[in-house]
């Protein structure tokens, strides 16, 4: 059941609507403590925000009330919470949403279904049990970046379900770090935390934001930010 409350970005009121279950993790995102940007550096007024896994839209709409002016685009591959998330932020100005995953490789895959069936429990795999997921079609981060042709991205904030892994190593793969100023990532599971800040500590500075054995938030920030 959909849960809709009152929203205010851009000095217009409009509804926002969410999964009545994931009332708790839809406000900790509308009230900064997913994503706190006091550790976060953005110097230009409309700064470039990449949104990877943005669900109904509830960082998205976080990100536009600290940053009116910012030119976010949205990725979102299930259809039923895509439409939501449509929905949601169709009256805000600079955001664009796109309905597909980013992943390794591009093609179309089953976008899994989490235990609970909820807007933000779904994974990419390659297995082929039907376990009442639909197919979806993928894209190359790395290639998303590349397309504003020089353009730095001054936040990237990935939530995908445990596909961060392989979304990482392919970005990094192909486009130079400086590319990215910040980067919020969520985490699953105690390796892949500790993978993650050995190969990229390297190239950014790592700050443990929200933690927990298996699931927190990451943020990895540029030294010259």
């Amino acid at each position: 059941m959909l849960k809709t409350i009152k929203i205010e970005v851009q000095n217009t009121s409009f509804d926002f609507s969410y999964p009545s279950e994931e009332e708790n993790m839809i406000l900790s995102v509308l009230n900064g403590k997913e994503y706190p940007l006091d550790y976060v550096t953005i110097v230009r007024k409309n700064p470039i925000i990449i949104d990877v896994g943005s669900n109904c839209g509830a960082s998205v709409l976080f990100f536009k009330l600290n940053y009116p002016d910012a030119v976010i685009s949205c990725y979102e591959p299930c259809l039923n919470t895509f439409n939501l998330l449509n929905d949601n932020l169709n009256q805000l100005n600079n955001v664009k949403t796109n309905n597909c995953g980013l992943w390794n490789k591009k093609g179309e895959f089953r976008l899994n279904y989490g235990l609970q069936k909820l807007t933000g429990s779904f994974s990419l795999n390659e297995w082929e049990e039907d376990n009442g997921g639909e197919y979806v079609t993928t894209k190359l981060l790395s290639d998303e970046i590349n397309n504003l042709e020089g353009h730095k991205v001054d936040l990237l904030k990935i939530d995908v379900e445990g596909a961060e892994v392989e979304i990482m190593y392919e970005l990094f793969s192909n486009i130079k770090s400086h590319m990215i100023e910040n980067i919020f990532l969520e985490y699953h599971g105690q390796v892949i935390k500790n993978a993650l800040i050995e190969d990229f500590s390297t190239m950014y500075k790592v700050k443990e934001i929200v933690g927990g054995k298996e699931q927190g938030v990451l943020l990895f920030f540029n030294e010259h930010s």
